[in-house]
């Protein structure tokens, strides 16, 4: 999530210093922090449990989405926020999941081959044109429905000697 998209808060209500926590974070580790989200009295919405959990990423994986945010601001004619700059060197994830039921590392894992699944749609829709079915004949749509998913089984099976990869650029164990 955007460091900025969400307003949270510790659960008592005292106000929560996002950067703070991630500054905190052991290098190589996972951590999580139990919060609320704030209530919208105007959505009439009250506050609600939640779980920040945030890893912080490779150098290389860091430097890479800051060139990302810089070149996105230089398109705007603008310049990054500071803030999003450092928010950009770490995953940061929101949960309803609560903390007893998975530690961090796993709430990452979870992530990342959720993130893989959204990955394989995309190329799926990109590569096999899966998106759209050119036949309206139900025989005929059919038929190129299994060529295409034939393709998807075997283009899978030559990708399958690459690692999955993390968003944050490492493994966590």
């Amino acid at each position: 999530m955007p460091w900025s998209n969400i307003p949270v808060q510790h659960r008592d209500q005292a106000s929560f210093d996002l950067f703070e926590f991630l500054r905190s974070l052991p290098e190589g580790q996972a951590g999580d922090c139990d919060l609320e989200v704030k209530p919208d009295p105007r959505r009439q919405l009250p506050a609600f449990p939640a779980r920040l959990v945030a890893v912080r990423k490779s150098e290389a994986a860091a430097e890479e989405a800051r060139r990302k945010l810089s070149r996105k601001a230089s398109k705007n004619g603008s310049l990054p926020d500071p803030r999003s700059l450092e928010a950009a060197a770490y995953v940061i994830l929101l949960t309803s999941l609560e903390s007893p039921s998975l530690p961090p590392a796993q709430v990452l894992d979870l992530y990342r081959f959720r993130w893989q699944v959204e990955i394989a749609f995309k190329r799926l829709k990109g590569l096999l044109e899966l998106g759209e079915m050119p036949a309206q004949d139900s025989c005929l749509a059919h038929t190129i429905l299994s060529s295409k998913l034939l393709a998807a089984l075997l283009l899978d099976d030559f990708t399958s000697a690459f690692l999955s990869f993390s968003p944050w650029g490492f493994h966590l164990r």
